[in-house]
C-alpha cells in the first residue's frame, strides 16, 4: 500500500463540464472538514501530470475525454497508483464501456444522467474515507485507535481480523448492512456466515488464495444478511504488517452496491429487449 505524500485532501476531475466541476466542488467542500483541493484537469495530458504527482486522494475521469483515452487514463492511473480510487463518469449511450472500465480497475462507474448531489456525496464520502483509512493503515499500530474512530463514523462496513481472518472488530456500518453485532461474530471468519446460494464460488476462491498469500485485493461479491437479505458488496481488503514484516491483521472496507447492480441489470435487460425487437422486425 502506498501512503499519501500529503495530509490535505486533493480530488482531481479529468475532463467533464463546468457544471460537473461545480457540483463536485460543492460535494467535496461539504464532506471534508479541512479545506480541500479540487483540480480540474481539462485535458488528457493534464490528467496524466496529476497522476504522476501522486498527491490525489480520489480521481474522477469523464468519458467525454473519448472512450479510448478515458480507459487509457484509467489504466495509467492504476499502473502508477494501484491504490488510487478512480471513478468513471459515463453517459447512458456508453454503457458498454462499464464492464471494460471495471476490469481495468475502476472503483466505480456513475451515469452522468443520474448524477446529483446525493449520489455523488455518497460515493465521494466512501472513497475519501477509504483513502484516509488506507493511509492510516500504512502507519500501522500507532494509528489503530485513530483508525477505529474514523471507522466508527463511516456508513460503510469495516472489519478488522487477525492474520488468520478471524474477526476482531467491526463497526456500526457492518451491523447495519449484515444485521450481525460484534458479539455475534467475534472470532468467526466472515465467509462462514455471510456467503450464500448466489455467492460466486470463483470469487470465493480468488479471495481465499490472496488472503493465504497475505495480499490485498478488491472485488465484488454477493453476501447475505442475518435475515437472509441478499446484497452486493464492493470489498477492498488490505493486509497489515508489523515492524518485522510479519502479517498481523487484515482490514476490509465494504460498500453496499446493490442499487448500482440493480440499475446495471435493468439497463442490460432493456438493451436485450431492444436488440430482440430489432431482430424481430422484417421489411416486406
Amino acid at each position: 500500500v502506498r501512503c499519501m505524500e500529503t495530509t490535505s485532501v486533493r480530488v482531481v476531475l479529468a475532463g467533464g463540464s463546468a457544471s460537473e466541476h461545480t457540483l463536485l466542488q460543492q460535494v467535496v467542500t461539504q464532506i471534508v472538514a479541512e479545506k480541500p483541493k479540487l483540480k480540474w484537469a481539462r485535458s488528457y495530458e493534464q490528467a496524466l501530470q496529476e497522476i504522476e504527482r501522486g498527491k490525489s486522494h480520489v480521481f474522477l475521469i469523464d468519458h467525454d475525454l473519448g472512450e479510448k483515452r478515458a480507459i487509457d487514463l484509467l489504466r495509467a492511473a492504476k499502473t502508477r497508483r494501484p491504490g488510487l480510487p478512480v471513478i468513471l463518469l459515463v453517459g447512458r449511450r456508453a454503457m458498454g464501456i462499464q464492464e471494460e472500465a471495471m476490469e481495468a480497475g475502476a472503483t466505480d462507474c456513475l451515469f452522468k444522467g443520474d448524477l446529483n448531489e446525493a449520489l455523488l456525496t455518497r460515493v465521494m464520502r466512501y472513497e475519501l474515507e477509504r483513502s484516509r483509512t488506507v493511509d492510516i493503515l500504512c502507519r500501522e499500530e500507532g494509528e489503530l485507535k485513530k483508525l477505529a474512530l474514523v471507522a466508527s463514523r463511516t456508513d460503510n462496513a469495516v472489519i478488522i481480523t487477525d492474520a488468520e481472518g478471524r474477526i476482531e472488530w467491526v463497526n456500526e456500518g457492518f451491523t447495519r448492512i449484515t444485521e450481525y453485532r460484534l458479539e455475534e461474530v467475534r472470532g468467526r471468519k466472515p465467509g462462514s456466515f455471510l456467503q450464500g446460494p448466489e455467492t460466486d464460488p470463483e470469487t470465493v476462491v480468488f479471495m481465499r488464495q490472496l488472503l493465504a498469500k497475505g495480499e490485498g485485493f478488491k472485488t465484488e461479491i454477493i453476501n447475505y444478511g442475518k435475515s437472509g437479505r441478499k446484497y452486493w458488496l464492493l470489498i477492498e481488503i488490505q493486509p497489515g504488517y508489523d515492524a518485522e514484516g510479519q502479517l498481523i491483521h487484515f482490514m476490509a472496507i465494504e460498500r453496499d452496491i446493490t442499487e448500482r447492480k440493480t440499475m446495471e441489470e435493468e439497463l442490460r435487460r432493456r438493451k436485450r429487449a431492444v436488440s430482440s425487437d430489432s431482430e424481430g422486425i422484417s421489411i416486406t
